[in-house]
């Protein structure tokens, strides 16, 4: 299993004291406006870039692709991702180096 997909599952299993309808959300259970999001991403960036955490910022949408990109194997990425189809998960995540042949 890969990080993304064992992150979801223990964070299943929390006892929720609020509703759990959205994944990211305020501490009233509510989803963050787009400018409230922002805000509070663009906080955590600075506060990791400051102590040292991070070398360089990275958007929230990143988490995702590095993990499904992170897995072992293309299926392996195809399950994490969630996609409806392998070509989804090969065309976005197959990031393989290939050799190229020389031009003649």
């Amino acid at each position: 299993m890969n990080v993304w997909a064992d992150s979801i599952d223990r964070a299943k299993r929390l006892a929720p004291h609020i509703p759990r309808e959205y994944v990211v959300r305020t501490r009233a259970g509510r989803p963050y406006t787009s400018e409230g999001f922002r805000a509070c991403w663009q906080r955590v960036m600075n506060h990791a870039m400051r102590i040292g955490v991070i070398a360089e910022r990275f958007t929230f949408h990143d988490l995702r692709a590095k993990a499904v990109s992170d897995s072992n194997t293309l299926q392996q990425a195809f399950e994490g991702a969630g996609h409806s189809n392998m070509s989804m998960t090969r065309g976005t995540y197959d990031r393989a180096e290939r050799p190229v042949a020389a031009p003649e």
